[in-house]
Parts: C-alpha cells; structure tokens; sequence
C-alpha cells in the first residue's frame, strides 16, 4: 500500500516537489531512482506528442541526451511546453494578416502543435547523422500536420523578418537566410525561435550562428559544394505533395486553404487528419 501511495504521489507531482522530496530520505531517493522508468512512462501521457526515443536537451546551447524515460527527459518536456505556449503568441509569428480574430485561438494551437512536431523532429536526430529518420517521419504526418509545420516555417522566418527591417533589395543573403530560418524550425524546433526571441545571449548567438551557417550550406548546395544532406522543408513541401496530388507551382496555396479549413473546425490530434468528422492517421 504504502508503495503504491509512494508511486502516485510521484507520478501526480511537479517536478520541483519531486526533486525536493528525494532529497528529504535516502529511501525515497532510492525508491524513485528504481521506479524512474514506470514514473516517467505514466507522466508522459499528459503531453501532445510523448517523444518515441531519447531526448535532445535544450537547456543549453550544448547537445546532450537524455534517455527517454528518465525525469531528465520530464524536465525537457516542460521547459519545451512553457517554451512553446510563449512562442505562439509572440510577435514573430503573427505574420499572417488573413487571421481573423475569430480563428486566432484555433491558429495558435495549430502553430503550438507544429512545433511540438518540430521537437519531435530534433529528437529524431539521435537515431542518424543524415536525415533519414527526420524525413521518414515526415512522410508518415497527414496534410494538417504538414500544412502547419510548413506556416510556423514560413511565417516565422517572415516574423523574424520584418522585425528585423531586412530588406531583400540590400541583402545579398536574403533569400539564403530565409530558407535557412525555415529549415531550422524543422530542425530545431521550439529552441531555435525562442533562442532568437526570448533566450538569453547564449541562445541568442547559437540561433544567429545556426542560421548562418545553413545559409552558407544553401549557398553550397546551389553550386554543388560540399555535403548534400536533404532539407527538411523540402521533406515537408514534397511529403505534401505526394498526399495531396498537388504541384510545386501551386503547394502553398493548397496549404493556406488547409490551415484556413482547419482553423474554423476543430483540430485533430498531431499525426491525424479530419475525415467525414472521423480522426484517422495519414
């Protein structure tokens, strides 16, 4: 009895309570340290998209780990959750002038969940150093998914643009340092904007640094230089097309019409699409 009271009250607690309470008895500690896996694998069930391997830390710039079922990982999950809710409602991606103030709740959970997809992304890195299980996971999103990981791209990097008074006209690299600012979405998700928004220097600097050195490999990639490991966005805009019979002439606005669709009914749940009021998997 008394374990398994033990083992609600863990599961139930935040995790700063949790933290305190190991600290308090060596048995306690003991105890939690044992059952990590069975807690975090019950915490786990009350976020949007539960990850599916390890964990890509973003408390600093730095990359590390963590193991997916670890309090580690709980942490990660909660600093993504305050990190993401603050981000949607920032300035950077308020681009989209076509959404009524009717629709702007329905928009910003669309853009909350796209970027707890992009996270989800960043996580999958851990599994290959070319790509492939970022792309393969892509394939298997429905349209929604895709349409909405494809407006927090582009509405971000047009956000961060007219915030920054940049002008296309004066700058050579613009065109580069767009499509590099919405390949990073895709690759490093909610870090990544809130490194540029709301992070301290550090953040700040990795994320103008992550961006230029995108651009750069952009740069090389239209001259056949270097490396050619594929591009996330065009993962996305091709993944699209593939599900929706569409072209890349005409992509965007097939993409538009689904995010307008959406935001006036109620969304589905991350991996699924509406079909006839029925939430089935793409």
């Amino acid at each position: 009895m008394y374990l398994e009271i033990f083992l609600i009250v863990a599961e139930e607690a935040e995790l700063p309570a949790l933290s305190a309470l190991m600290r308090t008895n060596s048995q306690i500690y003991a105890g939690i340290v044992e059952y990590e896996q069975s807690i975090c694998k019950t915490r786990m069930q009350r976020y949007m998209l539960a990850p599916s391997c390890d964990v890509v830390s973003t408390r600093t710039p730095e990359r590390e780990v963590y193991p997916r079922f670890s309090l580690d990982t709980m942490g990660e999950l909660e600093r993504r959750q305050k990190r993401i809710a603050s981000i949607v409602s920032h300035d950077i991606l308020s681009a989209n002038s076509t959404i009524s103030e009717e629709c702007r709740s329905r928009y910003v959970a669309g853009l909350e969940r796209a970027l707890h997809i992009c996270d989800h992304v960043l996580d999958l890195s851990n599994q290959d150093s070319e790509r492939k299980a970022q792309v393969e996971y892509i394939k298997t999103l429905s349209i929604v998914d895709l349409a909405f990981l494809f407006e927090a791209a582009s509405m971000g990097s047009v956000g961060w643009a007219r915030g920054r008074g940049a002008d296309p006209t004066t700058d050579p690299d613009y065109l580069h340092k767009m499509l590099a600012f919405e390949d990073l979405v895709l690759r490093q998700g909610s870090m990544f904007l809130w490194g540029l928004t709301q992070g301290p220097d550090n953040f700040y600097r990795h994320s103008i640094r992550q961006m230029e050195n995108v651009a750069a490999e952009i740069h090389d990639w239209e001259f056949n230089n270097g490396p050619k490991l594929p591009s996330l966005r065009l993962a996305v805009i091709y993944a699209f097309i593939e599900k929706k019979k569409c072209t890349f002439i005409n992509f965007t606005q097939h993409m538009a019409a689904i995010v307008e669709r959406e935001i006036k009914g109620p969304l589905p749940p991350a991996g699924k699409e509406v079909t006839k009021g029925i939430h089935q998997q793409t």
